[in-house]
Formats: C-alpha cells, sequence, structure tokens
C-alpha cells in the first residue's frame, strides 16, 4: 500500500467520521487492541477483505497519534495471526504520517473451503 492509498482510506474514513466495511482504524500506541483478533476474523470473510490502520484515535476524528514501537506492533501482530485457524497471511506495513508511525494491514479475503 503506497503512502498516498494510506492517506486516502485515512481521508475517507476521516470525512464520514466513522469506520467503513473495509476500513478499521484503531489506536494502538504501545500494544495491539483486545479485540483485533475478531476484525482480523471479520476482515478474512468478508469478500475483499480489508485494511486495519493502527495509529489512529477515533475519539479525535482519526488524527495520527503513531504506534510507540512499529516492530514490536508488527511482530506481536503477526504472532496473532499466526494463532489463527486458517493463519492469515496480512501484508503489514509502517508508514509515517506527520512523523508519527502508523502500521497498515491489509487483510485478504480467505477462500470458502
Amino acid at each position: 500500500m503506497t503512502l498516498t492509498e494510506v492517506f486516502d482510506l485515512i481521508e475517507t474514513i476521516q470525512a464520514v467520521d466513522s469506520d467503513t466495511v473495509h476500513v478499521e482504524a484503531k489506536k494502538a500506541k504501545r500494544e495491539l487492541p483486545r479485540r483485533l483478533w475478531e476484525t482480523l476474523s471479520a476482515f478474512a470473510n468478508t469478500p475483499g477483505g480489508g485494511v486495519i490502520i493502527l495509529g489512529l484515535d477515533e475519539e479525535t476524528g482519526f488524527e495520527p497519534v503513531g504506534v510507540e514501537d512499529p516492530r514490536k506492533i508488527q511482530s506481536d501482530l503477526a504472532s496473532l495471526c499466526d494463532q489463527m485457524e486458517p493463519p492469515l497471511r496480512p501484508l503489514i506495513e509502517v508508514h509515517l504520517l506527520d512523523g508519527r508511525a502508523v502500521v497498515t494491514v491489509e487483510v485478504p479475503e480467505l477462500p470458502v473451503e
């Protein structure tokens, strides 16, 4: 995902002031959100999959607050995805927005079988 695509997704959720069917933002400043498993599973079972953006604060209109340790967030996220059945293989990337690191997670749709 390019930085322009990330900006476009953020602009969309800011404009509608809400997550969408295919995009969900989570604050995740220091650790993974508690209910991330459910979001990953939901996107994997949604036609077209979805994108999770970690490091945005919904309470401030989806403004970037960043994640403090992107490497830890990536590692914890990969471990969580490995524990799922079947294991998920999302594309996890770090982007800088306004000098703050945000982590994007592109969750592909899983085949029905």
